[in-house]
């Protein structure tokens, strides 16, 4: 189980890279104590492209996954892995990972509990096997040795497919979404966070308090953790 703490950072969806560099921003103002926490949680897609078995992907991040692991040292700093970033624990040995398997993930604040996710969990039969494919290590080693083979090109053509894509656009429906995708799961309870739709919206599911993240890459924001009669609440910061 997580346990946050009171004043403890949450990001989701910042999709970094050389051309997406606000989350760097956000950890050195950290680092500085310019943002001072104590716990800080990484709720996926943090990256835009980062797979530990994918040298290129991993030395194209070295200078903040290098700041990262120095400020794992210092705080307590949580990973929920996304479908842009995982098998990560290799990269991070001092953070807490958990990985897609392991979500949605139980917490608890002020002895309430509920749960923490990406968002990337359940989904159609298809969905569920594509996200099994591309976390397999056997077909990412086979990739990493495919693109070293051709010179890196591979890992620059992910790149560059990534830079063109557009990530932040209206999602119409997404509470009924959200609501079917929460039929039948009597399991979860309290409240639930999770980003991954970069759709920054909340309501009740059932008697459930659902919160969708809004993407740090769509509108700068990060969030924070403080209590409200004991209840949880996140105020929203930008950068």
């Amino acid at each position: 189980m997580i346990v946050l703490q009171e004043g403890a950072v949450l990001v989701a969806d910042a999709h970094y890279a050389s051309y997406r560099p606000l989350f760097h921003q956000l950890i050195d103002q950290i680092i500085s104590k310019e943002i001072e926490t104590t716990q800080l949680l990484l709720m996926g897609d943090v990256f835009d492209l980062l797979m530990g078995p994918i040298a290129a992907f991993v030395d194209s991040e070295e200078l903040i996954i290098e700041k990262l692991n120095r400020l794992s040292l210092e705080i307590e700093i949580i990973y929920l892995e996304g479908n842009h970033d995982f098998m990560l624990s290799s990269i991070f040995p001092h953070m807490k990972i958990y990985p897609l398997a392991t979500q949605p993930v139980r917490a608890s604040y002020n002895g309430k509990e509920g749960f923490l996710a990406h968002g990337d969990w359940g989904g159609s039969p298809s969905y569920r096997l594509y996200s099994a494919i591309i976390r397999s290590r056997m077909v990412l080693k086979i990739l990493n040795f495919a693109d070293i083979v051709v010179g890196r090109r591979i890992s620059r053509l992910f790149y560059q497919k990534m830079q063109r894509k557009k990530i932040c656009s209206d999602f119409k429906g997404f509470e009924t979404y959200i609501q079917n995708k929460f039929e039948d799961k009597s399991s979860f309870y309290g409240w639930f966070i999770e980003g991954h739709y970069h759709v920054g919206s909340s309501f009740f599911v059932d008697k459930m308090f659902y919160h969708n993240l809004q993407a740090m890459a769509c509108n700068k924001s990060y969030f924070v953790v403080q209590s409200n009669k004991n209840v949880i609440a996140l105020t929203q910061h930008t950068l």
